[in-house]
């Protein structure tokens, strides 16, 4: 945790000479390495991503946030990941793509095991961008979970809303609302709920933001919080996208503070 740490504030340090010249060229392929863990929890594992993205058309860095290149891109896409932490393994494969650059089909397939248990998640999605900064959409996701006491199956069906409002001087803001509907199978009598998700995010520029989000239903206690993010250009070719978020309801659901760090190469 420490080297991690060191890693960080070197790499920080290092924009204050790098930034200005980072070139935002055109690229086809990001590569990325997370860690992302807790404050205050004295059981938490940092957990460890490795992701690779392949763009069928080259993404722009110079429209939008940085952080919403690809979003805002409308290009078809695939990506592979592999995520470790202590006895954790999971992996996953998505893609999206394009028709006639407004449509989309999206899928996803993603599986984790720990110590003969597992969960596997399915997602299908369908949306169209109305203009070329917002999308609307539907899915549907099912969520298999086993060990040795049983199984729980969770099917959820969604449509929502997501849209980036540009504004003067690289500024913007970015809104996403969701219903979600999920209908909970364990062998007992169905439990079905009703959930809403909000969330906005605001660009101070095209490096730092600030969101709050939201989520509330029928049958599960309202959840909201805030996250602050800052992705820091080093070189051309790579980026340091840092992250730190709170929860304050329910007061159970973190004990501190959630960051990430993750190094980001675009080529």
């Amino acid at each position: 945790m420490k080297s991690l740490s060191k890693l960080i504030i070197s790499s920080v340090a290092l924009t204050s000479f790098s930034a200005f010249s980072a070139l935002d060229l055109d690229y086809q392929h990001e590569v990325s390495l997370q860690a992302k863990d807790q404050t205050g929890n004295s059981n938490s594992d940092t957990y460890w991503k490795g992701q690779y993205t392949y763009y069928a058309k080259p993404i722009e860095q110079t429209k939008g946030p940085y952080i919403l290149n690809a979003f805002l891109a409308h290009s078809s896409q695939l990506t592979l990941m592999y995520g470790h932490k202590k006895d954790d393994n999971d992996y996953g494969i998505k893609g999206k793509w394009f028709v006639r650059d407004h449509w989309f089909i999206a899928g996803e397939y993603e599986r984790a095991e720990l110590y003969g248990d597992y969960f596997d998640r399915y997602h299908f999605e369908v949306g169209n961008y109305v203009n070329d900064y917002t999308k609307v959409y539907v899915s549907a996701e099912r969520d298999d979970l086993g060990d040795k006491n049983g199984k729980l199956e969770i099917d959820t069906y969604s449509l929502g809303v997501k849209s980036f409002i540009s504004l003067p001087n690289d500024t913007g803001v970015l809104l996403k609302a969701a219903y979600l509907f999920k209908d909970v199978e364990t062998g007992a009598p169905k439990s079905d709920t009703n959930n809403i998700k909000l969330h906005a995010e605001y660009f101070f520029n095209q490096s730092f933001s600030i969101d709050a989000h939201y989520e509330n239903g029928n049958n599960d206690d309202a959840q909201y919080g805030v996250k602050a993010a800052y992705f820091i250009r080093i070189l051309d070719n790579l980026s340091l996208d840092l992250t730190a978020g709170k929860y304050f309801e329910p007061e159970d659901k973190d004990s501190g503070i959630n960051w990430s760090a993750r190094f980001v190469g675009r080529f």
